[in-house]
């Protein structure tokens, strides 16, 4: 579905997950799964990309299972992991694709307390 709508030339942006740790969607359909060909799609239109709930269903970041604190940590915590990884996402993936805007869906100040 999110697919035909970026082909449909109707939107100059989309809302779509892709995350650095994975989601509900990260297993998702394709050669490379989850959203990043709708994103590659989506640079081809020159559409912006606009990534929600990085922090949350990418891996609940602001609360993260020990495993995860240790493949980041002493460096950096999970949640600015998860920052710099979309913030440089052009730079990570092989076809240079740009992550426009991303929101954090904190509920509370609280949720990113380190």
């Amino acid at each position: 579905l999110i697919k035909k709508c970026i082909e449909s030339d109707a939107f100059s942006y989309a809302n779509i997950h892709l995350h650095a740790f994975g989601s509900y969607t990260a297993s998702g359909g394709g050669t490379c799964g989850g959203n990043i060909e709708n994103a590659r799609l989506m640079k081809e239109k020159d559409m912006g990309v606009f990534i929600i709930s990085p922090y949350d269903k990418g891996g609940k970041l602001y609360a993260p299972s020990k495993k995860v604190r240790s493949l980041t940590l002493p460096d950096l915590e999970p949640i600015q992991y998860g920052s710099l990884w979309c913030f440089h996402h052009a730079d990570l993936d092989e076809a240079q694709t740009p992550l426009h805007t991303i929101v954090c869906g904190a509920a509370r100040p609280s949720d990113l307390d380190e």
